[in-house]
């Protein structure tokens, strides 16, 4: 059977890997983060309208990659189906593990598709986006009551927030960002960095560019304390969040509604919102 590897990739929150087996299969084996997991309603429906069923493992991003790779460099297929983070998008496709998408799907589809343009490595296309959305800095009211703050404009005032949230013993690491790329870019890219020119060289590693700037400050707040030292092995800054561990922490749209919900989360009913500082 031929096996053959294609990528799509979420539009400013991670991506997806799409390893297929394009033989008359009657399962297909699904590995995924636990955010891309399909509902068995969803796997149902596919298995009903195709006579193919789908056997889906969960791995957390960073043992989802190294078994993949693993598995690449002992030329086998980890899984037919892989869904992981945008992170790994050019390290799949630099690696031959993907096959890009210009191959399988007809330009008339892709064409057809928004974005169909942004994820090209050595001018093949390897992923195009499946959804956007904005990133919130999700906070505790309760906790901010405390210290009488309603409203925080700029990353300066967060730092300061979450310092005087660590002095007064109301929290101990008032920040739940992950070691990861996107706590840095969203940072950046909110302060008004755009990381890279209209030549698409990068800009952030001039000390003059604000992408240069978050990512020190970024570095400050694990130097300071704000942020758990066990971001670094479990970067997913949002459990740590919803056990009341934290304060602040970049969340996706729909993210309240596990935040306010009593059965999952110790912040609900305070969990609120705010767009992330400009400056």
């Amino acid at each position: 059977m031929k096996k053959v590897a294609m990528l799509v990739s979420m539009v400013i929150l991670g991506s997806v890997v799409l390893a297929v087996n394009v033989s008359a299969a009657e399962k297909l084996v699904y590995m995924a983060t636990p955010w891309g997991t399909p509902s068995q309603e969803l796997l149902d429906k596919f298995a009903a309208e195709t006579g193919i069923t789908v056997e889906v493992t969960s791995l957390d991003q960073a043992s989802l990659r190294d078994k993949v790779l693993s598995a690449a460099a002992g030329k086998v297929n980890p899984a037919d189906i892989i869904y992981t983070g945008i992170d790994d998008l050019g390290v799949f496709a630099s690696a031959g593990i993907t096959r890009p998408l210009d191959e399988m799907v007809s330009q008339e589809l892709l064409d057809a598709l928004y974005g169909s343009k942004f994820f090209t490595v050595e001018g093949k296309l390897y992923a195009v986006p499946i959804y956007s959305q904005m990133v919130m800095i999700d906070y505790d009211k309760a906790a901010l009551e405390k210290i009488g703050v309603t409203e925080i404009t700029t990353w300066d005032e967060f730092e300061k927030v979450s310092l005087t949230l660590k002095e007064q013993g109301i929290s101990e690491y008032p920040v739940s960002f992950g070691v990861r790329s996107w706590s840095w870019f969203l940072m950046a890219l909110s302060s008004g960095s755009t990381l890279f020119n209209a030549n698409l060289e990068p800009t952030f590693d001039n000390p003059d560019d604000l992408g240069y700037q978050t990512f020190l400050k970024l570095i400050e707040f694990y130097n300071k304390g704000l942020i758990s030292p066990e971001r670094i092995t479990s970067p997913n800054p949002h459990p740590a969040f919803w056990a009341g561990q934290a304060v602040f922490h970049q969340s996706w749209q729909g993210g309240l509604a596990i935040a306010n919900d009593p059965e999952k989360s110790k912040v609900a009913p305070n969990a609120d919102y705010w767009l992330l500082p400009e400056q």
